[in-house]
């Protein structure tokens, strides 16, 4: 058990792939990690304002910005990036949101142009999962009542697989019925 604890708290996360007791099978799984040119640009802009802070206040206020502007921005680029989408026998989760495979409708693999023809739209009853360096997205319809959005906008690097994933697991794909 400390095993299974202590590789979940540095991101390994272990996902079962065959069904097994308690665990329904992942047929889609995809990690949105920042790409290493946004890490690199975020780094070098974030060096650019501890230079200037030790051009104006000296060392000492250069060191302490240093520590803080690195930890800050290496802290948000592994939160912005360590969301995952996953799809398994009962549920669609994308980050900390969810729900069970019962309300999903159908899903589309949107290309960059409709994606951003999507954004332009600005429906109010769309629940958005955008990152900034994924063009693509997959646009999910859900029937649910007691739910506002009706539809989810999500980003993803391989929107054909998860739009396939996604119609296998509703209520017309042979999902759970549960």
């Amino acid at each position: 058990m400390r095993a299974l604890i202590a590789a979940t708290s540095v991101g390994a996360v272990i996902q079962p792939t065959t069904p097994s007791k308690g665990h329904p099978p992942v047929t889609y799984r995809e990690r949105q990690w920042v790409p290493l040119s946004w890490s690199a640009g975020l780094l070098l802009l974030a060096c650019s304002l501890v230079v200037a802070v030790w051009a104006f206040l000296g060392t000492t206020w250069g060191l302490g910005c240093l520590v803080v502007v690195m930890v800050l921005t290496v802290g948000g680029l592994y939160a912005w990036g360590r969301t995952v989408i996953r799809v398994d026998g009962g549920r669609l989760q994308v980050g900390g949101a969810w729900v069970d495979t019962t309300w999903l409708g159908t899903a589309s693999a949107l290309t960059a142009t409709q994606t951003k023809s999507a954004l332009r739209s600005g429906r109010p009853d769309e629940w958005l999962h955008l990152r900034p360096w994924l063009s693509r997205s997959v646009r999910i319809q859900l029937h649910d009542p007691a739910d506002r959005h009706r539809t989810w906008l999500v980003a993803s690097r391989r929107p054909d697989e998860l739009a396939r994933a996604v119609n296998e697991q509703g209520p017309t794909g042979g999902g759970s019925d549960d």
